[in-house]
């Protein structure tokens, strides 16, 4: 015996209410996790966002999702292609293990960039760097590095009985011995293709592949200078490697000293 289509109606409306009221309340739930984890996870660095993907691994696929739209929703897209399609691109390229690096275009001047165990949303050649090339001809000297916080101080003394030990530098600062050195220094930004005479190592080795090994993100490559000799050649790569020019000895009369000064980023 069939229902009367009134019946029937109501029926079907007050469950579609019911449904309705439930999905609203998990929906806000899941927002307001969202929210949280967006304070816990979720890094913003002058405009650029980034999280770690070990703990964004760890979380349920539904929040994986929603936290990303919602970082999409603070970024300046200028347009509401905030899609599934997006998202669930930018979330299976998180938890993938391979590649670690990738580049994936928001659209609206923005880009989304997966670097080794951080994934940055960032505007689109953000990170393509400054050009810039400084001589250093006279010391003590004191170079800004253009794009960033970062200072290299120069400082030339007398050896002292040839004690200079690499073994007890930090990886922020390097000695050379200063009359084995070809004047005058230049401090510039990477240049494609550039290479160095790495101490250690029979040969020489790409810049890039220093950096590829010491997993530095490519977004942060460009603010990394190069401290060079008069012939061009890489003598050292603050922080990362030094080249075998001029090391200091026990013959080493004078040391020319190399520091990175990065306190501007504590």
């Amino acid at each position: 015996m069939c229902c009367p289509f009134g019946q029937y109606n109501s029926g079907l409306a007050e469950s579609l209410n019911r449904l309705a009221e439930v999905v609203g309340t998990e929906d806000d739930f899941i927002q307001q996790k969202a929210e949280q984890v967006y304070q816990e996870l979720v890094f913003d660095e002058g405009g650029i966002f980034s999280f770690k993907i070990e703990p964004f691994v760890a979380l349920h696929a539904a929040l994986q999702r929603r936290l990303i739209k919602l970082i999409l929703n603070y970024l300046p897209l200028g347009t509401e292609d905030n899609d599934f399609t997006k998202i669930e691109a930018i979330r299976k390229g998180a938890i993938q293990e391979l590649p670690t690096t990738w580049s994936l275009d928001l659209g609206g001047g923005l880009r989304c960039m997966r670097e080794y165990d951080t994934i940055r949303f960032m505007p689109d050649g953000g990170n393509s760097g400054l050009s810039y090339t400084y001589p250093v001809e006279d010391f003590p000297a004191e170079i800004s590095v253009p794009g960033t916080e970062h200072c290299l101080r120069f400082t030339r003394y007398r050896a002292n009985m040839g004690s200079v030990s690499l073994d007890e530098l930090w990886d922020e600062e390097a000695v050379f011995d200063a009359d084995r050195l070809l004047y005058p220094l230049t401090v510039r930004s990477r240049l494609p293709g550039d290479f160095m005479k790495v101490i250690g190592l029979n040969g020489s080795k790409k810049v890039k592949d220093i950096f590829i090994d010491a997993k530095i993100p490519p977004s942060s490559r460009s603010q990394i200078p190069m401290v060079t000799d008069a012939e061009g050649q890489i003598i050292w790569i603050p922080g990362l490697r030094r080249s075998a020019i001029a090391t200091v000895s026990q013959h080493t009369t004078s040391v020319l000293r190399i520091v990175l000064d990065t306190r501007g980023f504590n």
